[in-house]
């Protein structure tokens, strides 16, 4: 008798880490979850793949849910925090190639403009490799990660000045690397005394 109470409990079933129960909360969750997603995103191409993150996280942390209210619940909250952090490391990225895309040059007539951007990048990538260890991680957590100062000093085990003053030194050194001439614009010149 309780086998056939259990089997037509989806949540019982959900929690046990049967697939039958995942099924039915997937199906059951699945359309309004993306369309609240694709409402923060506004992409549906990442509204489905958040989506589906969603609900690996959801398996993965099955045994925390406490019933069908907390699950649904549970759902939203994830899938508001990964598409917020689905734009702010958008928004980062977008920062960044905006704030290094000064070293971009005119193409030559003739020139394909998204090779050269995309040469650029690659570009910016390798420069990014060859930063010191901490400008280097510091660089890449905050901007292709999403990470915000603080967390990242609270990773590493610094101060959050010396998480700014390695995010600083790092794009300062990236700017004369991108686009030499500029750095030289930029230097004083003391007259000579003949």
């Amino acid at each position: 008798m309780d086998n056939l109470r259990d089997a037509s409990n989806p949540f019982l079933s959900f929690s046990r880490g049967e697939t039958e129960g995942y099924k039915y909360f997937y199906s059951l969750h699945w359309i309004y979850l993306l369309s609240y997603i694709g409402s923060i995103v506004k992409r549906a191409d990442m509204a489905e793949d958040i989506c589906q993150e969603c609900f690996v996280i959801l398996w993965l942390r099955r045994q925390q849910i406490r019933d069908e209210s907390h699950l649904r619940n549970f759902l939203l909250k994830v899938a508001r925090n990964l598409s917020l952090h689905h734009l702010t490391t958008q928004e980062n990225t977008q920062a960044a190639e905006v704030g290094w895309s000064h070293a971009h040059q005119d193409p030559v007539a003739g020139e394909n403009p998204e090779k050269t951007k995309t040469e650029q990048i690659e570009k910016l990538v390798d420069e990014i490799e060859q930063l010191p260890l901490q400008r280097k991680m510091t660089i890449l957590y905050k901007y292709f990660r999403g990470w915000s100062v603080k967390k990242i000093a609270g990773f590493f085990g610094v101060v959050a000045q010396t998480t700014r003053n390695n995010e600083n030194k790092g794009k300062e050194q990236l700017r004369k690397t991108m686009n030499p001439s500029a750095s030289v614009k930029n230097k004083k010149t003391f007259p000579s005394n003949s």
